[in-house]
């Protein structure tokens, strides 16, 4: 299924270059020295902004790390990345900001339905 043009999911879509984008979340892609990894999935944990955390052990090969990724809400991106540099991530990683260009997700509840 294609997501292009028009509204996604309910949230509204913009062109950006020929692409459609979706202005209501970014993706961050960071690459985590391990000893702080704990660290950077504390930080995304307890922002209530964030949907979704992977991470993925000794994936990342220059630098040496592992690689996390986040789908932050728009408009808390710059006090998560804030909180990141604050931890020292660039310093020994990277911190990468993407536009969302289609995004579906259903909303778990507590009883796993």
């Amino acid at each position: 299924m294609s997501h292009a043009r028009g509204a996604i999911s309910g949230f509204a879509a913009r062109d950006v270059g020929g692409r459609a984008t979706i202005d209501a979340v970014l993706d961050l892609r960071i690459t985590s020295p391990g000893h702080l990894t704990p660290e950077v999935v504390d930080v995304l944990a307890s922002a209530p902004a964030v949907a979704e955390i992977a991470v993925l052990p000794g994936a990342s090969v220059r630098p040496d790390g592992d690689v996390v990724m986040a789908t932050v809400a728009r408009e808390a991106v710059a006090g998560v990345v804030d909180a990141l540099v604050d931890l020292g991530v660039p310093k020994e990683g990277a911190i990468r900001v993407f536009p969302v260009y289609s995004w579906d997700s259903w909303p778990v509840t507590t009883d796993g339905s």
